[in-house]
């Protein structure tokens, strides 16, 4: 609970008005990192499920099936948002982001 400011001159009350909003936007800051945290760690969840999938069913068919080539774009895509993924959860982690439990 942040108690009441007592009467000041203007710079002062001007001076804690500032404080006062870089605490708000502070506040604003954390709550966005932790939503992109838990964001990342879903989708994460999500793509391993599908990397694993993928990653199993490219060896069981021969080199000529015309699946091969979609599994494999596939496989290569889920890498690359994999990474972008653990780009966001570095970005959030760094700024004190965590997902609730």
């Amino acid at each position: 609970m942040i108690p009441k400011p007592q009467p000041l001159s203007v710079t002062r009350k001007v001076t804690i008005h500032r404080l006062l909003c870089g605490v708000e936007r502070l506040l604003k800051t954390d709550r966005v990192c932790a939503i992109a945290a838990a964001a990342a760690h879903g989708l994460n969840n999500e793509l391993t499920v599908i990397l694993n999938s993928v990653s199993n069913s490219i060896p069981t068919l021969e080199p000529g099936h015309p699946a091969r080539p979609d599994l494999l774009d596939l496989h290569l895509a889920v890498l690359r948002c994999s990474r972008i993924v653990a780009g966001l959860l570095e970005i959030s982690t760094t700024n004190g982001g965590r997902p609730v439990s």
